[in-house]
């Protein structure tokens, strides 16, 4: 399970000899963004974990915001606790400390069978576009998972890198 974990939660740096987030070539913001931004990370919000209530998250820097499927499967403990996953998108600030850029619901058409999806527009906030991000998973929950921690009101399930993309607007 913690290989598991690891493997989920994890996220490739971008190559050196690559444009900023992108391929050899490719504009800035085309590609995967770099998570190294938040390696060791102690701040629960900005760490890069997954718990035992995610059984499938995003692939490490995929994009969100430009209308590319979010997608997340709860594990069989999570559903049998009836937790409800949300998700906030969360940058790392200049200070270090994280930004709230949007706080999100999946799609209330999936779920039936443990998928949630979403495939929102972001619209705004140019200056993220190519950045990494967090994606926070959670549930308002007083359930415990193996993994998860309780920050606030929020049950954590899961934090993914990902890269911030929008409409273009």
């Amino acid at each position: 399970m913690v290989a598991a974990g690891l493997l989920l939660a994890g996220c490739a740096p971008a190559a050196s000899d690559t444009a900023p987030g992108g391929n050899p070539g490719s504009p800035p913001g085309s590609g995967p963004a770099d998570c190294s931004a938040f390696d060791g990370q102690s701040d629960p919000e900005l760490m890069l974990f997954t718990s035992s209530a995610i059984a499938a998250g995003p692939e490490a820097g995929q994009k969100y915001g430009d209308g590319t499927e979010l997608s997340i499967t709860l594990s069989k403990e999570a559903m049998d606790a009836g937790l409800l996953p949300q998700f906030e998108l969360i940058a790392l600030g200049s200070d270090g400390a994280p930004v709230l850029v949007s706080s999100l619901a999946f799609d209330p058409t999936t779920g039936g069978d443990g998928t949630y999806s979403t495939s929102s527009l972001e619209f705004g906030n140019d200056t993220l576009v190519g950045k990494p991000i967090i994606a926070e998973i959670f549930a308002i929950s007083d359930a415990t998972m193996d993994g998860a921690s309780a920050h606030g009101d929020k049950l954590l399930l899961g934090n993914y890198c990902m890269t911030y993309a929008n409409d273009g607007s």
